[in-house]
């Protein structure tokens, strides 16, 4: 067929599809009955199928495969197949005589809730099924049903000899139930209808019984047959068993050898793709031993095709394949500086670091750390150093990875073992050399199946990176080319080990001014690109994007302005097809109706000044904030009372306060009866916000000083700052989110520890001038600042 050389052409995709709610290409295959966790291979023998196949390999790889029902041909409507399905990716497609062959693996089942066609193409709307019970070995309930399925697999293991192998793979203690049972149901000789009232079922007793049933229905099979054999056996003389055992052999060699032309066949195919790789000499040896283990397996066996998919693995992967790294430093800042606004800082640390990239011609040492709040550019940084080096590109997401098997993969001998994402995706990447993201590498986490951070130090050292050995690959992998990049939120969660491996580049929030910046040069363009829209259709006033980054978004980075322009620009389209018209101009007025009013306000600064209420500033890992902290005395017996979800550094801070203004009573000219007569209740309001770090310091110190000497506190100041126990003020970081969130707020004066002099005077110019800065060494430098009445003399 035509479109064969068109699949293998554009046979690249992503393998990020983890939503709940997806769009892909359905098809059904006849002669196939598939169950999740499991590794297929197929003919590409009908049109229908190559088209689907075809247009899932040039989006991501992903497909589903339902069942007919009785009497129905084709997928026509979502009443033409049963509405539970099996999702599946695209692992490979490779010649196979005058067919293509597809090996693809089973993830997990869907429901179909609509199907519709597109440019010949069905497609259908999905909801993947997650089972709501407990499937880990953990479970004793589960550890019994196990016995019971294996029990009965013994009983069949001993009557066919050769699946005596594959009992041996089933270690409940290496995989969760789920695949448990999935592995042993996809060997069982069973019909459409059982395999559908399998996948119907989500409840692991009711699947359990199935393969219970279906192993013992087997079981009474093949009792009968050999029954049947032993009494025929004594009537077949010798030469009709010589005559069927010859044919039977003439059956397989046809079947595994090429045509009468004359063409090589598959596994000549596969040796001469080996040889061209141009591998190490292990490799290639290993290579062949597993050709020749292939010929000797019988198409029937489970062996068969995870012996396939591991020479292809071989095969695909670039053993010596390179890219030629670009080395005109210029174009690299031309692509860095076209690809983002800003973050010359930053700029200038990636090409020096390429830079020296160039001149040794080797990556050795420390693997750049993107640390930054969310929506800042961290991902789309590494993709542009993939653009200005000429380097493939690959990201593996982090978020929430506790197994270790995802970074060195499985062993071979388990039922659905496959490689670690570390060597999928140098098979996705295409070459030996590419831009690799960890991406979120702080929210990485570990559990009863290992610690993938510690996999990590082996992958990003590189003194021993060189010969990375995957579990299922079971060959030594050199990963000493690759260019690692990560990316973080916070360095508080990352493994210290991990951390040392990782030179920090911090990317900090934008200005308002940055923002705008952003928003005219590349969001709002994009975001009219996406609307099927020209760039000139609708013109965003200046007013209304700060209305926006100032009334509808809270953030340090650019994604919830994004969002919001989306919006806009979708109400004016739908606008447009309701009214015949399009509004080609957004002003703040538009803004305000359309968003329906600002979601926050920000000059919040108290209209008068208090006693007992300081401001500070916090950082978050969504940005900067300010913090209201509360201080009350009552009447009581020295109590100290805290409230407002505070952690324990901050309840230290606290408790600091208090013996500090005890030690130092008369300076302050405090009542020290208050100490023993009063309790004091510190309190943050918004309580289900959790709250810590030590640079609350002086201004719990400031509100409990307030509130002991009745003293007001000027209500356009905000400070930060550790104290200490001699009243030393300490320096702070987040500095400058601490600053954009006192700009916001519209606070007018600072007060930073003296340390901070130095990196306030870093911060952009805007910035500076918009706020006034009294740097202080000590907590008695800060009393003289803060209060509206009553000088003290030091």
């Amino acid at each position: 067929m035509d479109n064969y050389e068109e699949i293998i052409d554009n046979f690249s995709f992503d393998d990020d599809y983890g939503e709940d709610g997806i769009k892909v290409p359905i098809v059904s295959i006849q002669d196939l009955n598939l169950v999740s966790n499991n590794f297929y291979s197929i003919n590409l023998d009908n049109e229908d199928l190559v088209t689907s196949i075809a247009k899932a390999s040039k989006t991501n790889g992903i497909f589903a495969v339902f069942q007919l029902k009785t009497n129905r041909k084709s997928i026509s409507s979502a009443k033409s197949v049963h509405e539970i399905g099996i999702l599946a990716e695209i692992e490979s497609i490779v010649p196979n005589n005058k067919y293509m062959k597809m090996n693809f693996r089973t993830l997990s089942k869907v429901y179909l809730t609509n199907v519709f066609k597109n440019d010949g193409i069905v497609y259908g709307d999905l909801i993947k099924l997650n089972d709501e019970n407990d499937y880990s070995f953990d479970n004793p309930e589960n550890i019994t049903y196990s016995e019971v399925v294996k029990s009965s697999l013994d009983k069949l293991n001993a009557l066919i000899m050769e699946s005596q192998s594959s009992k041996d793979r089933i270690a409940p203690s290496t995989v969760d139930y789920d695949v448990f049972l999935d592995s042993i149901f996809s060997r069982l000789d069973i019909d459409k209808k059982i395999t559908q009232d399998y996948n119907n079922a989500l409840d692991k007793k009711e699947r359990t019984k199935i393969v219970i049933d279906t192993i013992n229905k087997s079981i009474v099979t093949i009792e009968v047959l050999q029954t049947l054999q032993d009494k025929t056996k004594d009537a077949m003389d010798k030469n009709q068993r010589d005559y069927i055992l010859h044919e039977q052999l003439k059956i397989i060699k046809n079947e595994l050898n090429a045509d009468k032309s004359g063409a090589k066949n598959i596994f000549d195919a596969y040796r001469s793709d080996i040889k061209k790789l141009k591998a190490p000499k292990e490799v290639e040896e290993k290579a062949f031993k597993e050709i020749e283990k292939l010929e000797q397996t019988p198409v029937t066996s489970p062996d068969y095709p995870s012996t396939l998919q591991y020479i292809e693995l071989i095969k695909d992967l670039p053993w010596n394949t390179r890219t030629k790294d670009t080395k005109d430093l210029k174009l690299a800042k031309e692509i860095l500086d076209r690809d983002h606004y800003g973050l010359k800082d930053v700029k200038d640390r990636i090409l020096e670091y390429l830079a020296i990239l160039n001149n040794k011609k080797a990556i050795k040492g420390s693997i750049i750390c993107f640390v930054g709040p969310p929506g800042v550019g961290k991902t789309s940084i590494a993709n542009s150093i993939a653009n200005a080096t000429n380097r493939n590109f690959v990201r593996m997401s982090l978020g929430g990875i506790k197994d270790e098997a995802d970074i060195r993969g499985h062993m071979r001998t388990y039922v659905g073992s496959m490689p670690g994402r570390i060597i999928s995706l140098m098979k996705k990447a295409k070459s030996k050399n590419p831009v690799f993201l960890f991406d979120e590498i702080d929210k990485i986490g570990q559990d009863f199946r290992g610690d993938p951070s510690s996999a990590l130090l082996e992958v990003l050292d590189s003194s021993q990176n060189s010969d990375f050995t995957d579990r299922y690959l079971e060959l030594p992998y050199d990963l000493s080319e690759v260019l690692f990049i990560t990316t973080a939120n916070s360095l508080d969660t990352i493994p210290e080990a991990l951390l040392d491996r990782l030179e920090i580049i911090r990317i900090e929030g934008y200005t308002d001014e940055e923002k705008l910046n952003i928003a005219k040069k590349y969001l709002v363009p994009k975001s009219l690109e996406n609307a099927g829209l020209s760039k000139d259709a609708i013109k965003f006033d200046d007013e209304a994007l700060y209305r926006l980054i100032d009334n509808y978004t809270r953030e340090s980075g650019v994604r919830e302005l994004e969002r919001k322009i989306q919006s806009i620009i979708r109400k004016l389209v739908y606008k447009k097809y309701m009214d015949d018209d399009l509004e080609k101009k957004v002003d703040v007025k538009t803004v305000d109706k359309l968003l329906e009013g600002p979601i926050f306000e920000y000059n919040l600064v108290d209209k008068e000044d208090s006693v007992g209420k300081a401001v500070g500033l916090a950082w978050t890992r969504v940005g900067g904030d300010t913090i209201n902290v509360e201080a009350q005395l009552m009447p009581g017996d020295g109590k100290l009372n805290i409230t407002g979800n505070l952690g324990k550094v901050m309840q230290e801070s606290c408790q600091l306060a208090i013996s500090y203004l005890k030690a130092n009573y008369e300076y302050f000219n405090i009542d020290k009866k208050k100490f023993k007569d009063y309790d004091i209740h510190v309190h943050v309001p918004e309580g289900a916000i959790p709250k810590d770090g030590p640079s609350a310091g002086i201004t719990i110190t400031t509100a409990i000083l307030s509130a002991l000497t009745d003293q007001k506190i000027n209500r356009y100041f905000a400070m930060t700052g550790e104290i200490t126990l001699l009243g030393n003020v300490l320096a702070i970081g987040g500095l400058k989110e601490k600053a954009l969130a006192a700009k916001r707020m519209k606070i007018r004066d600072l007060i930073l520890p003296m340390e901070n002099k130095k990196d306030f005077e870093k911060l952009p110019k805007n910035i500076k001038e918009s706020l006034n800065v009294h740097y202080v060494n000590n907590f008695k430098e800060l009393s003289k600042i803060i209060f509206i009445d009553g000088d003290k003399d030091a």
